[in-house]
């Protein structure tokens, strides 16, 4: 039951959090021994196998990731690239629907980010839609913006405590 407590605590805190974070702190332009969390889930991006087309999962402890700067918009256009094998990036499947793993210099591999008070949004830019997770330990998928059930916001870690 305390931990219950102790989450709900957690994630009302990173409600609160996350804006002045936002506010306050910009991306960076390369953000390295990151992880992505889902900001009202309970999984991090992560990926038990880095081989070529595997899933991307979400798991407990996610996977160390750097955010990397792509074109065609350098500001807000960025790759999600795995820092245990650094040619490895988080990308749309060629069904649109799954996320898997490409080559860093691949297709599908560069988002666009957004954000809101809520979090950070990760829009495929060949696919036009959104890294999403459903909270219950399975593989990322491309959703569109809102999905009843997924979870689509996500905080980066090294912009909030929560993580």
């Amino acid at each position: 039951m305390s931990r219950k407590i102790i989450r709900a605590a957690m994630v009302l805190f990173a409600a609160l959090a996350v804006p002045a974070t936002v506010l306050a702190a910009p991306l960076p332009a390369s953000a390295a021994n990151d992880r992505l969390l889902e900001s009202y889930g309970s999984y991090y991006v992560g990926a038990p196998d880095l081989s070529l087309y595997q899933p991307v999962m979400e798991t407990s402890s996610g996977r160390y990731i750097t955010l990397v700067d792509a074109m065609p918009d350098p500001q807000v256009d960025l790759k999600i690239r795995f820092n245990a094998d650094t040619s490895m990036c988080v990308a749309g499947a060629n069904n649109g629907t799954d996320v898997v793993i490409h080559p860093c210099d691949g297709n599908y591999v560069v988002w666009r980010l957004s954000s809101d008070a809520g979090g950070y949004f990760f829009q495929n830019l060949h696919f036009g839609t959104y890294l999403a997770g459903a909270n219950n330990g399975t593989q990322f998928q491309l959703k569109p913006q809102p999905s009843p059930g997924w979870y689509e916001r996500f905080l980066i870690c090294s912009l909030t405590p929560v993580c």
